[in-house]
C-alpha cells in the first residue's frame, strides 16, 4: 500500500474499529507521516553520453535536502550502485544494457528513513545530453546579435536562446529557437531584431539534432554589451622629463549600455601615428592600469618597431691562454644603440689556415655569454678565429682575432721512445734470468745418442750363396807331434752386454789380439785339422757379425751419463 492510499485505507478501518483502536491507528499514522517527512523523494534521474563516441555514462538528479548524511542508491534495471554522496555518478557502459529500454531510479536514505525517485524507462545507446554552451565571442551586426560557443559533435544543434533586456529586470524572458551552423568546431547563432545600443541577458542551451533521445544541456548566462560605435576620443599630453617622454593619454568614457560588462582598452603603438616611434630603435613599452584612480604598472617589454642587423661587431675581441688544442676568447656587447634588434645569440667561426685543407667550424653561442672557451683545436695550427652578432633579420659585422696553438713538446715523443726501449730491454733480462733459473733448479733430462748405422753389405751376393767344395787332400805329417790349435784362437771376445773400466781403446786392442791369434793360428794349422780351422773360420766371421751387432745395440749408462761403443767391423 502507498502512502497516498494510507488515508482511505485508514477511514475504512476507523469504521469498524472502537475509540481505543481509533487512538491508535491514529498515532500509528502520524508516526509514519512524520518519518515520511523527513526524507523527500529525488527527482527522476536522467542517464546520458555528452558525447555520441563516449563509452562512459553519467547519471544525475535532484533533491531539496538539508540534510548532510544523505546517500543514494542508483538502480538501472538490474543493475545497483550504492553509497553515492552526490547528485549524480558515471557509469561505463559495460555494466549497462544500452540497445533496449530500461527502467532507472534512485533511492535516498537519510538515517533511519529513505525515499524513491519515480521510475523512468529509456534506452541509453539513444540519449545524448550536451555539456552547458561555453559563449567564445559575442558580436553586433545591425539589429542581430551574433554568438559563438564551442561545438560539441560534428553536426549543427538546435539552440534555445531566452533574453531579456539588461536595466529591465522586471521585464519577462523572450525564447528564440533557431538551428546553429557548424564551422570550424565551433557553433553559431543569430538572434534577429534586438536593439544594438540596449545591453541584453541572455541564456543559451542547445541539444544534438542527430541523437534518437536528444536532452537539453545546462543553461549559460551572459551579458552582451551594446554596440561600441564611436571610437574613443583620445587626448593626448607629452611632457620632456631629464631627456625622456611623458605621454598622457585621456578619453571620454563609454556609454553605460556599452559598458555592462565591462570595458577592457588596448594601447597597441600609440606613437607611431605621431612619428615618434622609428625604425632599428630600441624603446621600453609599459603598460598602465588605474586602480583606484592611481596608475600601476602591469606590462613592461622591449619594443622595437622595425628590427634590421647589427650595424657594428662585438667590441674588444681578443683572445689568451692558448693551449695545445684549446684558447680563451673575450669581447665587450654590441651597444644597445647598434643592435638595431633583438639579439638573439652570437655565432662563432674557426678557420684553419695553416693547413692546406681549409677547415670551417661554426656554432652558435648565447648572447649573454662575454667569455668562451674554444676547444678541440689542433696543436701547431694556425686559426682565424670571428665572431658576429644575429638578430632574428640576420647576422652583422664580424669581429677577427688571428691565433696559434702551441705545438706538441717532443720531450713526450723521445720519452715514449725511451720507456719502449727500456721495456724491451727488460722484457730480454727477465727472459734470461729465468732461464738461468729454471737450468739450476730443473736441469735437463738427456736424450740418448744413436748413431746411423749401415749394416754390412757383402761384396757379393755369390759369396753368401757359394757352398763350400772339400776336394781330397793328402796331408804330409811334417812334424810326427803335431801343434794344436790354441784355445785362444778358438775362443772369441764377445761382450756379454757388462761394463769394466777399460776404455774403447782397451776394446780395440782386445779385437786387434783377437785378429793376431787367429792369424797365427791359421798359420800353425796342421793338414790333420783343415776341417776344424774351416769351421772355426766360418764360425769366427758369424761370431764377428753378432758382435758388432750387439756392440752397436749396446748402451752404457754411467754417472748419468750416456755413452756410446764404436767398433770396427771385420
Amino acid at each position: 500500500m502507498s502512502l497516498r492510499d494510507f488515508p482511505q485505507y485508514l477511514m475504512e478501518t476507523l469504521k469498524c474499529r472502537s475509540s481505543l483502536h481509533k487512538y491508535i491507528v491514529v498515532f500509528i499514522f502520524l508516526t509514519a507521516a512524520s518519518k515520511g517527512s523527513a526524507c523527500e523523494a529525488p527527482s527522476s534521474p536522467e542517464c546520458f553520453r555528452r558525447k555520441a563516441d563516449e563509452t562512459v555514462y553519467l547519471c544525475e538528479w535532484s533533491m531539496n535536502t538539508t540534510e548532510s548524511d544523505v546517500t543514494f542508491v542508483l538502480y538501472i534495471d538490474k543493475e545497483k550502485i550504492r553509497n553515492i554522496k552526490q547528485t549524480w555518478s558515471q557509469v561505463n557502459e559495460e555494466k549497462l544494457i544500452k540497445n533496449r529500454s530500461v527502467d532507472i531510479w534512485v533511492e535516498a536514505r537519510v538515517g533511519n528513513s529513505s525515499c524513491t525517485s519515480p521510475r523512468r524507462s529509456v534506452v541509453l545507446g539513444d540519449t545524448v545530453k550536451y555539456a552547458a554552451p561555453q559563449i567564445i565571442s559575442m558580436s553586433w551586426l545591425k539589429n542581430d546579435l551574433s554568438l559563438t560557443w564551442r561545438a560539441e559533435g560534428a553536426h549543427p544543434a538546435l539552440a534555445e536562446i531566452l533574453f531579456r533586456r539588461n536595466d529591465d529586470p522586471a521585464e519577462s524572458w523572450e525564447k528564440r529557437t533557431t538551428n546553429t551552423t557548424s564551422y570550424n568546431s565551433k557553433y553559431n547563432a543569430t538572434v534577429e531584431n534586438l536593439l544594438k545600443d540596449s545591453a541584453y541577458k541572455v541564456q543559451i542551451r542547445h541539444r544534438s539534432t542527430h541523437a534518437r533521445n536528444p536532452l537539453w544541456s545546462g543553461w549559460s548566462f551572459v551579458t552582451v554589451p551594446a554596440e561600441l560605435e564611436q571610437k574613443p576620443e583620445v587626448t593626448m599630453a607629452i611632457q620632456l622629463l631629464n631627456g625622456t617622454r611623458k605621454v598622457t593619454l585621456t578619453w571620454k568614457p563609454m556609454p553605460h549600455a556599452a559598458a555592462a560588462s565591462g570595458v577592457n582598452y588596448n594601447l597597441t603603438d600609440t606613437q607611431s601615428s605621431h612619428g615618434y616611434i622609428k625604425d632599428y630603435v630600441r624603446y621600453l613599452y609599459f603598460e598602465h592600469r588605474c586602480d583606484g584612480g592611481k596608475p600601476q604598472t602591469v606590462k613592461m617589454c622591449i619594443f622595437y618597431k622595425k628590427e634590421g642587423v647589427p650595424s657594428k661587431k662585438p667590441q674588444d675581441f681578443i683572445s689568451f691562454s692558448e693551449t695545445h688544442t684549446s684558447v680563451n676568447l673575450s669581447w665587450k656587447a654590441i651597444p644597445f644603440a647598434d643592435q638595431k634588434g633583438y639579439l638573439t645569440h652570437y655565432r662563432l667561426c674557426s678557420v684553419t689556415i695553416s693547413s692546406q685543407d681549409v677547415l670551417k667550424a661554426c656554432f652558435n653561442i648565447s648572447a649573454l655569454l662575454m667569455k668562451y672557451r674554444l676547444e678541440n683545436l689542433a696543436p701547431g695550427a694556425k686559426y682565424n678565429i670571428s665572431l658576429a652578432g644575429v638578430t632574428r633579420v640576420g647576422e652583422g659585422p664580424e669581429a677577427t682575432v688571428m691565433i696559434n696553438t702551441l705545438p706538441e713538446k717532443p720531450v713526450n715523443v723521445w720519452w715514449s721512445l725511451g720507456l719502449l726501449f727500456l721495456f724491451f730491454f727488460m722484457t730480454t733480462m727477465c727472459t734470461c734470468i729465468f732461464k738461468r733459473i729454471k737450468s739450476k733448479i730443473l736441469p735437463p733430462v738427456p736424450t740418448p745418442v744413436i748413431p746411423d748405422f749401415i749394416p754390412y753389405q757383402p761384396e757379393s751376393q755369390e759369396l753368401l750363396e757359394r757352398k763350400e767344395e772339400v776336394h781330397e787332400l793328402t796331408l804330409h805329417q811334417l812334424h810326427p807331434e803335431g801343434k794344436s790349435v790354441p784355445e785362444d784362437a778358438e775362443e772369441t771376445d764377445v761382450l756379454t752386454g757388462e761394463w769394466d773400466s777399460g776404455t774403447d781403446e782397451d776394446v780395440e786392442n782386445k779385437r786387434g789380439d783377437s785378429r793376431m791369434s787367429r792369424g797365427s793360428s791359421d798359420q800353425s794349422l796342421d793338414p790333420g785339422s783343415t776341417d776344424e780351422a774351416l769351421r772355426s773360420s766360418r764360425e769366427g766371421k758369424m761370431t764377428d757379425l753378432e758382435q758388432v751387432d750387439n756392440e752397436i745395440a749396446m748402451l752404457i749408462y754411467r754417472n748419468g751419463l750416456v755413452f756410446d761403443v764404436k767398433t770396427d767391423s771385420p
